[in-house]
Formats: C-alpha cells, sequence, structure tokens
C-alpha cells in the first residue's frame, strides 16, 4: 500500500472520528457577549425545556391552558407589531432606539422560560411572534437601504453617525433570529431576500458592518444546504474570500511589526490573538452564535481585524459544512464558487500566519476553524486539497 493511500485513509478515519464526536457538542451557539446559556428547547440540559422549565425566580414553570397560552401568544404579538411601528419611525434616532430595544427582547428567546401550550404540543416565543409580525420583513427592509446607500455612495460604508448605527442595530437584531435552532426562523429570513443585501454590505468600509454581516451568514450557512446554495448563489463567496486574504495579510503585517520590535528589544505589541492556552487542538465546529457585535467591538483583547478575521473564516467554514436538512451526500458547489474566488490563496496566508507564530503566538479560536476548513475541503478529495498547497 502506498504511503499516499495510507496517508488518506488516516486522514479520512480521523476527520469520521472528529465529526462522530463533535456532533452533538457542535449544536451549542457560542455567545460574544457574557450572558446566561440559551435557553433553547431540547438542549443538553437532560429535560425536555419545551414542556418544562424553570422560571425566573427558579420554580418550576407550569404550562399555560389554552386561554392563557392566546393571551401569551397576543401580548408578545402586540409588542411586535408596535415594535415594527417604532422601526418605520421618520426619526432616525428613535429607529436606532427601538432596534436597541428588540434586540432585548429577541433574546428573551434564549434566556426566559420557555411557554407551552396546556398540550404541551405548541411553543411561542419573542422570535415566533417577530416572525409573524413582520419585523424581520421591516429589518430586511433597512438593511437593503443601508445596502443601496452604500452602493449609490450617498453614505460610504453604510452611513455615518445614526445611520451606521441603525444598520449596526439591524444587524445584530437578524443575526440574534438566526441564531435560533428552529428553521422555520431562519426560513423567514432568508424568504425576505436580505441575503443580497448582506452580500453587498460585506464591501462595507466599515469592519464592524462587515463582522457583523459575516456573522449573520454563517448562521443561516449552517442552518440547511439550500440557504448555503442561494448565499453562495447571490455572491457572497468573493467578498468573504477577499476579507478572508485581505485580513490575513493585515494580520501577517502585525506579526512581523511585533517580531521586528521584540528582537530590536522594543517589546512590541505581542500576537494577534487573544491569549488564552498555548496547545492548539481542534475544537468543536460551532454552527451557530447569538451575540451583540458591539460587546466585541468593545473588547480591548482582540481587535478589529483579528475579530473579523474569525469571523469571516468560521463563515466559510459553515458554508463548506456537508450534512443537514436538504443535504443529499457531497455537494460541492459552495468549494467550487470559494476555490474560484481564490480561497487556497486566501487559506495559505493565514495557515502561513498560524505556523510562523508557533503555539502561543497563534489564535486558537481563528486557528481552529481554519483547521475545520481544511477538513471540509479534504472530504472532497485530495485533488481539492493539492489547490490549497
Amino acid at each position: 500500500m502506498s504511503c499516499d493511500l495510507i496517508s488518506a485513509l488516516k486522514r479520512r478515519e480521523l476527520t469520521v472520528t472528529l465529526r462522530k464526536g463533535n456532533r452533538a457538542s457542535a449544536l451549542t451557539k457560542r455567545r460574544r457577549a457574557d450572558g446566561p446559556t440559551p435557553n433553547a428547547a431540547g438542549s443538553a440540559a437532560g429535560t425536555d425545556e419545551k414542556h418544562s422549565t424553570p422560571a425566573a425566580d427558579g420554580a418550576p414553570f407550569v404550562p399555560m391552558d389554552q386561554h392563557q397560552f392566546a393571551k401569551h401568544k397576543s401580548i408578545l404579538l402586540q409588542q411586535m407589531n408596535n415594535a415594527k411601528t417604532a422601526l418605520q419611525s421618520s426619526n432616525a434616532s428613535v429607529r436606532v432606539a427601538a432596534l436597541q430595544a428588540l434586540k432585548k427582547q429577541l433574546e428573551l428567546s434564549f434566556t426566559a422560560p420557555n411557554v407551552a401550550s396546556g398540550n404541551n404540543s405548541d411553543n411561542y416565543s419573542v422570535i415566533d411572534a417577530a416572525c409573524q409580525a413582520g419585523v424581520v420583513q421591516q429589518l430586511a427592509t433597512m438593511i437593503g437601504g443601508a445596502a443601496t446607500a452604500m452602493t449609490s455612495a450617498t453614505a460610504g460604508g453604510g452611513g455615518g453617525g445614526d445611520a451606521q448605527s441603525q444598520t449596526l442595530e439591524a444587524l445584530s437584531c437578524l443575526l440574534t433570529i438566526a441564531a435560533t435552532d428552529n428553521i422555520a426562523h431562519t426560513t423567514t429570513i432568508m424568504q425576505s431576500g436580505v441575503t443580497v443585501s448582506l452580500t453587498h454590505l460585506l464591501a462595507s468600509s466599515s469592519a464592524a458592518i462587515q463582522d457583523s454581516v459575516a456573522w449573520c451568514l454563517a448562521n443561516l450557512a449552517s442552518e440547511d444546504a439550500d440557504f448555503r446554495h442561494t448565499i453562495i448563489k447571490n455572491g457572497a463567496a468573493v467578498p468573504l474570500v477577499k476579507l478572508m486574504a485581505a485580513t490575513g495579510t493585515a494580520l501577517a503585517k502585525t506579526n512581523a511589526a511585533n517580531a521586528n520590535a521584540q528582537a530590536s528589544g522594543g517589546g512590541g505589541g505581542g500576537s494577534v490573538g487573544s491569549g488564552g492556552s498555548s496547545s492548539m487542538i481542534l475544537m468543536n465546529s460551532p454552527e451557530k452564535k447569538m451575540s451583540a457585535p458591539s460587546a466585541a467591538a468593545s473588547s480591548s483583547a482582540v481587535s478589529p481585524t483579528l475579530s473579523l478575521a474569525r469571523t469571516v473564516v468560521w463563515c466559510i467554514s459553515n458554508l463548506l459544512r456537508r450534512g443537514g436538512p436538504g443535504s443529499t451526500g457531497r455537494d460541492p458547489i459552495a468549494l467550487q464558487e470559494l476555490m474560484k474566488a481564490g480561497l487556497g490563496s486566501a487559506l495559505s496566508i493565514h495557515m502561513q500566519n498560524a505556523i510562523a507564530n508557533g503555539g502561543s503566538g497563534s489564535d486558537e479560536a481563528l486557528t481552529g476553524d481554519l483547521c475545520w476548513i481544511v477538513c471540509w475541503i479534504a472530504q472532497y478529495g485530495d485533488n481539492w486539497i493539492e489547490l490549497c498547497t
């Protein structure tokens, strides 16, 4: 048996082992902001949280009867109708404040007790109400307006002041909805047509907007093979790969400058990583995350460039995923488009950074997702891996 064949078999066996070992844990969400663990139905808590969840004060939650449940739905729906009205205000400050309030309400779907009907056959959350009230479509309209403004150069980078704040808050609301495990919610987002606008906003001059857009696309891409097709069809491959290459180049320059400063005795600014363990392991491949982008932007430990690199690489990893609803075997469409856009070169830049930095200098989160990209590519055959070298 040839060495190449043995190597290929070992790589395939390792990939299968990793995928089986991480299958359950990969369903969890990473959060960019500190907060309670998402309390979604069917979590790993060991109980069926759709039927019985602890209330906010720690007391057991008793499912509502049909009358109470109908009243609960009516209240949530009215709240979301009011939110939609506020989002349509002609006053920019009012719209931004409404988006901030909406984001807090949406996050209740992850932290508040689930509410089920008397026969435990139904569940209704703030996000359910937002989808029903048309809030998702309104968010898509606002994001579309930002993309149009950027394209026409009337408000560069998604706008300034209230315009940029509005875009960031709208994106934060949308990606929070996209972080749920309910495919009905993500389907509502996809049906709004917002992925076209999201693709355009990847060309924004604002790193914060680019980060939030990539984050939202990553959550959507994790859900369904058809969603991944739509995202790729709408042209996301080229801007994502460009951002991956650009951030890799920028991080390489930063690392080189820091290395030179340290060599000359100046100390330097350290590595681009955010610290953590010096031993690099292939971590779980997280499919979804629920986040507050502004919280990450305010973190002094992570530069905007590194934050964007992490998110873009994770997004591309999700686009290359196989399996999930709507998937039938190998489906190389995303891989083909990403490789045509220059993924091999961009991946090489980041891998060279990781190798050059070594253990303690490399960013664990970024390198972990880079390794997952290699794993996904390897499943399509050695010829694809060779294109990355």
